[in-house]
């Protein structure tokens, strides 16, 4: 059986979670809490370890390519301005999670699946009567065929499209490449505050500086809400009803 989140498994799916699935997604979300807790204590109790830039995030440049300057211009005309926002930041926060733990992903595959990975929440895709319920997969599906679209050769096509089916798991591992395990990480980090005490000293106030944050705490909220309830059989929902979603969206370590 394909994982959860997979391409494969959203063309069996749609993105509906069966019971066991929601029951392995908490098992990750409890992995996930341990895993983490130990510097998240550290780093509340003023206790963490210096945190040297491997990255500045200054030098963070997108790639020069046709691809993502396409990927700039559809996420600019889909997403209000506090969307795009947080696809950019997204993309400076796996660059830097990335630097830290020395991983290289394939830049423009990375930043057109950052650029377009909440397609789906757009009113441009929202989802119609034979859409797939999950905005992940619709993201995914339409991200795909974008990408197809510029050019990208069939295996960046999919690395693009999986990244962002499978952005909204609780954890995405390194597995299914760079790419995907770090949208996850940036995403998460942009929306939740996730592994934010891995941010070197002084690239939170960067890259919110370069990217404001534009109300995105009470807007993404709304957004997250208004799809989680319109399918509650997708992970959107199940963020919301069994990990408190929204509480962890307010409790951000971002001003807004």
């Amino acid at each position: 059986m394909a994982a959860v989140g997979t391409r494969a498994w959203a063309a069996a799916t749609g993105g509906r979670l069966s019971w066991p699935e929601r029951l392995g997604l908490l098992a990750d979300a409890v992995a996930l809490q341990v895993a983490v807790l130990p510097a998240q204590i550290r780093w509340k109790l003023g206790l963490g370890p210096e945190r040297h830039a491997a990255l500045d995030p200054r030098d963070i440049r997108p790639p020069d390519t046709n691809a993502a300057r396409a990927a700039e211009t559809i996420c600019r005309e889909v997403s209000p301005p506090w969307l795009v926002n947080h696809c950019v930041r997204a993309y400076c926060w796996g660059r830097i999670l990335g630097a830290q733990r020395q991983l290289r992903p394939d830049d423009e595959v990375f930043y057109v699946a950052c650029l377009l990975h909440d397609l789906g929440l757009t009113p441009h895709y929202a989802a119609g009567p034979t859409d797939p319920p999950c905005f992940a997969v619709r993201g995914a599906n339409a991200a795909h065929e974008f990408a197809r679209g510029v050019g990208l050769a069939p295996a960046a096509q999919e690395r693009v499209a999986e990244a962002i089916s499978l952005h909204v798991n609780v954890s995405v591992g390194l597995e299914h490449g760079p790419e995907a395990h770090l949208l996850n990480a940036g995403t998460a980090l942009d929306v939740t505050g996730l592994r934010y005490w891995e941010l070197p000293e002084g690239a939170a106030d960067a890259v919110v500086a370069r990217h404001p944050r534009l109300d995105m705490k009470r807007l993404i909220g709304e957004a997250w809400k208004v799809e989680a309830d319109a399918h509650p059989e997708c992970r959107g929902h199940f963020l919301n009803q069994f990990l408190q979603f929204g509480s962890r969206i307010r409790s951000a370590p971002f001003p807004e």
